[in-house]
């Protein structure tokens, strides 16, 4: 996935915190209004900005979401949603009629341009007892998170939304010192068919996920 350091993020105690600004042991608000604790920040780094098309950064578009009416949603005005992320992260418009729907970052953005990918992308670890819960962006856009376990259409992913990628994190440093792992990009792995998904990611001292073992 990858979210960019600026998005604002909703606290428990209903402040605002910036992704890049996260730590082991924070609260933050679920998309029902309770409280969920972050157990661990991923942050992916990048040698420099890339330019490819699958490889930018969007923002979250309030006007163009309710031009489209893809989604009956209940936005606070004086609290627009602000994510920030790869186009194809997905997002979840809570609904008037309490359900809401899934959607990609991209199909609610106003962006036109291909604007570089950050150098420094961010996911997040939800505490076990609340890997399943969704994170509120500040303005009431929920966003996933790592290990999730949803089968929603466009949430789903063989590797992010599993238990394997919390497997390969919790081997790297820094995840039982202070629940904060820094990789490259490099590290990465992606499987080796027409999807090209991400499946694991390396580690000098591992072996790969079992996810990677798709063809």
């Amino acid at each position: 996935m990858g979210w960019s350091g600026d998005t604002l993020l909703e606290m428990a105690d209903g402040e605002a915190i910036r992704v890049h600004n996260l730590k082991r042991g924070v609260f933050l608000r679920d998309e029902s209004g309770l409280s969920v604790r972050v157990e661990c920040v991923v942050v992916t780094t990048r040698a420099h900005r890339k330019r490819l098309h699958d490889e930018r950064i969007v923002a979250f578009d309030y006007a163009k979401h309710m031009s489209t009416g893809a989604c009956i949603s209940d936005f606070r005005e004086s609290h627009r949603p602000t994510a920030r992320g790869h186009p194809w992260n997905p997002v979840h418009i809570p609904g008037r009629s309490g359900s809401g729907c899934w959607m990609y970052l991209r199909e609610a953005s106003a962006s036109t341009e291909e604007t570089p990918m950050d150098t420094e992308t961010y996911d997040l670890i939800l505490d076990k007892s609340h890997r399943g819960r969704l994170v509120s962006v500040f303005g009431n856009v929920c966003i996933p998170t790592l290990g999730h376990n949803r089968r929603d259409n466009v949430v789903m992913h063989p590797y992010f939304g599993t238990r394997a990628v919390i497997d390969d994190l919790e081997k790297m440093p820094g995840y039982q010192a202070d629940g904060r792992v820094v990789l490259r990009e490099e590290q990465y792995e992606r499987t080796q068919d027409i999807t090209n998904i991400v499946c694991g990611i390396r580690n000098p001292d591992q072996s790969l996920s079992d996810a990677c073992n798709v063809q």
